[in-house]
């Protein structure tokens, strides 16, 4: 499954972990950018998402981004 780097907004196929590695760094100290995460991935064909969690924040941005689009929240 391919790893949507939500701070660069760059698909990756294999996730190493790396502490040194610019991608992880980036990742928890960058703003982030729901929209445009949710239009990348849309735009690489995703076809349905699901929401893990007591709210439904990512449900809501998506239905702003693309309200066709099936969006199932799981209450954990």
């Amino acid at each position: 499954m391919p790893v949507q780097w939500e701070a660069t907004l760059e698909p990756t196929l294999v996730l190493t972990l790396n502490p040194e590695g610019s991608r992880p760094r980036a990742q928890l100290t960058s703003p982030v950018q729901w929209e445009a995460t949710l239009e990348a991935l849309l735009a690489r064909g995703l076809e349905r998402s699901y929401e893990l969690g007591p709210n439904k924040v990512i449900a809501g941005t998506m239905k702003r981004t693309d309200k066709a689009h099936p969006v199932t929240n799981i209450q954990v």
